[in-house]
C-alpha cells in the first residue's frame, strides 16, 4: 500500500502539468476599425489612446500581469505618436512575452469575402510594422469574430507561418457536436490531401471572446461569481482532451481603466485561498491553478500535457464552416451592400495596377515624383483597413459604409492622378480619362487597364492598353476583348507597340 502511495507521488511530482488544472487568462479587447462608428470616430469617443496606455501602466506595475493585441490598426497609430520612454517600456513588456501579438494583420479580414491577395496583403502590413519595430512575427492567428469560418483563410495563415489557428462564432450544431466529441482542438486539414505542413492546429472558442455576454459579474469582484465561473470553465473543460482551459478576459473596446487587471487579480487571490471550494465546484482533487497566460504559454502547456499522457489530437478534413448558425443564420453579408463591396474591389484593382507600373518605373530609373509612394501606401492601408470584417461584409452601419467609400475613392484619385501625370510626362501625351477592368474572374484574368488620350491637332486619341499581370508562362496569358465606345462615325485604327 505504502509503495502505491509513492508510486502514485513521484507520478504526480513528474506530471504536473498534466494533473493540475491549469487557467490560462489571457486579457484581450475587441477593437473594431469601424462598425457602429468610423474608425476615427472609436479612437477618439471609445478612448483607444486610455486602453493601450492602461495596458502599458498595468503590465508595468504588476509583472505577472499579460495582454494580447489581434490587430495593428489602432496600436499603430497609438504607437507613433508616444514618447521613446513609452516605446522602450512597450518593447520590454513584449521581449518579456507578456504583451503578445495575435495574427495581427492591419485589421482582422472577414474570410468570406476578400480575394486572397488583398488578406494577404493586410498580414503582410501588420507584420512589417511588427518586424521593423520589435524584430517579431505572429504565431497564432485569431478569428474572433467572423461570421463562419474559411477553409482558403485557414489554408494562408498555415503558409503564412501561424502554427494556430483560435475561432469564433462557430455554427451551434457543430459547437455542441465538437464538445461531446473533444473536438474542440483539433488539426485542421483543410483539402484533404493529408500534408503535414498544411494543417493546422484549430483551437474552437466554446464560448464567446466576451465574458459580458455570459458572466457579467465578473467585473464586480464579489465572492459569488466564482460558481458561475466555475460552470463556464467546466463547459470548456468538456470539449478538450487535457487540463488546460484558454479563458479569454475581454471584450469590446475594454481595458479603458485598471478595473479588470484588479477583477482577474480578486479572482487569483479568491482560486488561492477557497481551494477547496474550487476543487468541490469541479468535482475533483487535483490542484487549481489561475494565472496570467498567453496563447504561446497556454499551446505549449496543452501540447505538453498531451505528449505526457501519449495523447494525440484528431485531424479533421473539412472545407468551409459556412454558414454560421446561432439563434439565425448569417448569409446575408456575402452580398450585403454590394456597391461597398464592388468599390473596395475597385480600390483592391487599383492599388495593384498602379503599385506595379510604380514598381516598374523605379526599377527602369524613370521619373517618379515626390509623394507618388505615400499616395500608394495610403491607397494599401485603406484597401487593408476596408477587407474588416464589419466593412467589407457591409454588417456596418449605412454612415461607416459611405465613410468606408469615401475614403477609398479619395484614395484611388490621388494615385490615379499620380499615373496620370507620369504617363503625360513620359509619352508627352495629355490625358483624358483612365479606365480599368474592375472584374477580376480568376487568378488568370488579364485584367487589362487602359488611358485614353484627348485629341491631338490632328484629330488622332492614343490610348495605352497595360496589363499588370506577370507571367512567364504563355498558356497563363488569358485573351480579353476590350471594348471601346467611339462617338465619331468614321475612324481609322493603327496599331504600335
Amino acid at each position: 500500500m505504502l509503495y502505491s502511495i509513492l508510486i502514485y507521488t513521484i507520478f504526480l511530482i513528474f506530471n504536473k502539468i498534466s494533473c493540475d488544472i491549469n487557467i490560462h487568462i489571457i486579457p484581450h479587447t475587441h477593437l473594431d476599425p469601424g462598425w457602429l462608428k468610423t474608425p476615427e470616430e472609436y479612437y477618439q469617443s471609445d478612448s483607444i489612446n486610455s486602453i493601450f496606455f492602461t495596458v502599458l501602466n498595468s503590465l508595468t506595475s504588476n509583472s505577472d500581469r499579460t495582454f494580447v493585441i489581434n490587430e495593428i490598426y489602432y496600436f499603430k497609430i497609438w504607437y507613433e505618436n508616444i514618447n521613446n520612454e513609452e516605446k522602450e517600456k512597450v518593447k520590454k513588456l513584449i521581449s518579456e512575452k507578456r504583451i503578445e501579438f495575435v495574427f495581427c494583420g492591419y485589421t482582422v479580414n472577414d474570410e468570406a469575402n476578400p480575394i486572397y491577395y488583398d488578406i494577404i496583403d493586410n498580414i503582410r502590413i501588420g507584420h512589417q510594422f511588427l518586424l521593423e519595430e520589435f524584430n517579431i512575427t505572429p504565431k497564432s492567428a485569431w478569428f474572433l469574430d467572423s461570421f463562419g469560418h474559411n477553409a482558403g483563410n485557414a489554408h494562408i495563415a498555415s503558409q503564412m507561418g501561424f502554427d494556430s489557428l483560435v475561432l469564433g462564432r462557430f455554427h451551434e450544431n457543430y459547437l455542441e457536436l465538437f464538445k461531446d466529441k473533444k473536438l474542440l482542438e483539433f488539426y485542421w486539414d483543410m483539402f484533404g490531401n493529408n500534408n503535414s505542413e498544411k494543417k493546422i492546429l484549430t483551437h474552437i472558442m466554446a464560448l464567446h471572446y466576451g465574458y459580458t455576454l455570459f458572466i457579467p459579474e465578473l467585473e464586480d469582484h464579489t465572492e459569488s461569481v466564482m460558481p458561475k465561473f466555475i460552470i463556464k470553465l467546466k463547459e470548456i473543460l468538456k470539449g478538450i482532451k487535457h487540463k488546460n482551459i484558454l479563458f479569454l478576459f475581454g471584450d469590446d473596446f475594454k481595458y479603458k481603466d485598471g478595473s479588470l487587471f484588479n477583477c482577474i487579480d480578486n479572482l487569483k487571490n479568491q482560486f488561492e485561498i477557497k481551494q477547496s471550494f474550487a476543487q468541490r465546484d469541479f468535482g475533483i482533487n487535483e490542484k487549481i491553478n489561475l494565472f496570467y497566460s498567453t496563447p504561446e504559454k497556454y499551446f505549449l502547456y496543452m501540447k505538453q500535457e498531451l505528449e505526457k499522457n501519449n495523447q494525440n489530437l484528431e485531424t479533421i478534413t473539412h472545407k468551409d464552416f459556412y454558414p454560421l448558425r446561432t439563434d439565425c443564420f448569417w448569409t446575408g453579408y456575402f452580398t450585403s451592400r454590394p456597391y461597398l463591396k464592388g468599390f473596395i474591389r475597385k480600390g483592391s484593382n487599383a492599388f495593384y495596377t498602379f503599385s506595379k507600373y510604380f514598381s516598374f518605373n523605379k526599377f527602369t530609373n524613370n521619373l517618379i515624383k515626390e509623394g507618388t509612394y505615400k499616395n500608394l501606401k495610403d491607397l494599401r492601408e485603406m484597401v487593408a483597413l476596408t477587407q474588416h470584417h464589419d466593412a467589407i461584409t457591409g454588417t456596418c452601419k449605412q454612415y461607416v459604409a459611405s465613410d468606408y467609400i469615401f475614403k477609398l475613392e479619395n484614395a484611388i484619385s490621388k494615385v490615379e492622378e499620380d499615373f496620370k501625370n507620369n504617363i503625360e510626362e513620359k509619352f508627352k501625351i495629355k490625358i483624358s480619362q483612365i479606365k480599368y477592368n474592375n472584374h477580376l474572374s480568376s487568378e488568370k484574368s488579364a485584367s487589362a487597364q487602359f488611358v485614353v488620350g484627348e485629341k491631338d491637332i490632328e484629330g488622332n486619341i492614343k490610348i495605352g492598353i497595360y496589363n499588370p499581370m506577370i507571367t512567364n508562362d504563355a498558356e497563363d496569358i488569358s485573351h480579353q476583348l476590350i471594348n471601346i465606345e467611339i462617338s465619331e462615325s468614321k475612324y481609322e485604327y493603327e496599331h504600335s507597340k
